[in-house]
């Protein structure tokens, strides 16, 4: 287009623009002067308006991208915070059934993660709370049906022998012992009667004691040999009237042990009247020490052997399929051993029964010279 004076004018003061139309669409003109040359940069043009329309279009479009874009993180971000939650809830429910075989087992680092390791924690403790007031509980029941047992048991061992002295008392009061002898006799009655009632109180105490966990062995050094050989010359001197004999056979090489030197000679004692009490007529206890992983003490008798599921249950209070005593001898044995970190054990053999009694090295202070 041609440029007019005016606009030459306008030129030369500074930078001049205008708008042209080209039968489509205004174009803006900018002229600008630089030394002998005018320059005209022409872009399109468009009305303020249709900018605007254009915007606000924009703008819609821009705010429904936004809305849709924040719902989608809005559900991503709840179902990442509430699908744990949710679990979390599930194990509380599972716990309060006392089902706790459902933990949580994801590998989140954050607060839910940390929160999930603290669930499982109380879940532990708190399985282990039960099952340790579970175990209180059924020891409370095993101990109140042991003191029924054990008050029913006592009381019918008790009967025998107070009935015993009690109608020995009245035949004497009632004149019918005449001679002297006879007299004697039932005084011997009373005396062996009063005995057992003696034995089985002091057996009571001392077991009442070993088995109440506060009873404490005195841990000494002292000569076992010699113990042994003191207690079979006792025994053998005691059942002079019998022809059954104890023989030693002490093939250790240690012979200074610690520990409760007058706890082990009453094992020695019960386990010896036990081997006694059924031995066949005319036989010897054999009782032998020997050097094996432990140091193994054995007492064997030849005689009738015991019924195979009841090796155990010998051990036990007031067990007396074959005994004719209280009963508490070889359970008073069981808990001295265990004392000593010992065990005690029977078994049968061919001819006979053998108690074997294994005492760890520990308790051997010093070897034989």
């Amino acid at each position: 287009s041609a440029l007019t004076p005016a606009i030459l004018h306008e030129i030369d003061q500074g930078l001049y623009e205008r708008i042209v139309y080209d039968g489509r669409m205004p174009y803006l003109h900018l002229y600008a002067q630089r030394e002998n040359y005018i320059y005209r940069l022409e872009v399109p043009h468009q009305d303020l308006e249709e900018a605007l329309h254009v915007m606000n279009d924009l703008y819609a479009y821009v705010v429904v991208f936004a809305i849709g874009l924040s719902l989608l993180l809005a559900l991503a971000f709840s179902g990442q915070f509430s699908k744990p939650l949710v679990r979390l809830n599930g194990i509380a429910k599972e716990m309060s059934k006392l089902n706790f075989d459902i933990v949580w087992n994801e590998g989140r680092r954050d607060e839910i993660g940390e929160l999930g390791q603290t669930l499982n924690h109380l879940t532990r403790e708190l399985q282990m709370t039960i099952e340790r007031l579970e175990t209180e509980l059924a020891r409370e029941k095993h101990l109140e049906s042991l003191r029924k047992s054990f008050v029913s048991t006592v009381s019918h061992e008790l009967q025998t022998p107070l009935s015993v002295i009690l109608g020995t008392v009245e035949a004497i009061e009632d004149g019918m012992a005449k001679t002297e002898e006879e007299r004697t006799k039932y005084f011997q009655t009373i005396v062996t009667e009063t005995n057992k009632i003696s034995r089985l109180a002091h057996d009571m105490l001392d077991l009442s004691q070993l088995e109440s966990g506060t009873f404490k062995i005195a841990r000494e050094p002292f000569d076992y040999r010699e113990l042994l050989e003191e207690t079979v010359a006792k025994f053998n001197h005691v059942k002079r009237e019998t022809k059954k004999r104890v023989t030693l056979v002490y093939a250790s090489e240690t012979t200074i042990l610690s520990g409760d030197a007058y706890r082990i000679e009453q094992v020695m004692n019960n386990l010896l009247e036990n081997a006694f009490e059924h031995a066949d007529s005319d036989t010897s206890i054999r009782l032998t020490v020997t050097d094996e992983h432990d140091l193994v003490t054995r007492v064997k008798n030849i005689g009738p052997t015991i019924e195979a599921d009841h090796l155990d249950d010998i051990f036990k209070s007031f067990y007396k399929s074959r005994s004719r005593g209280t009963g508490l001898g070889l359970s008073i044995v069981r808990q001295i051993v265990l004392l000593h970190d010992g065990s005690v054990q029977a078994n049968n053999e061919r001819d006979g029964v053998s108690f074997e009694i294994h005492f760890p090295k520990n308790m051997v202070d010093s070897p034989n010279p």
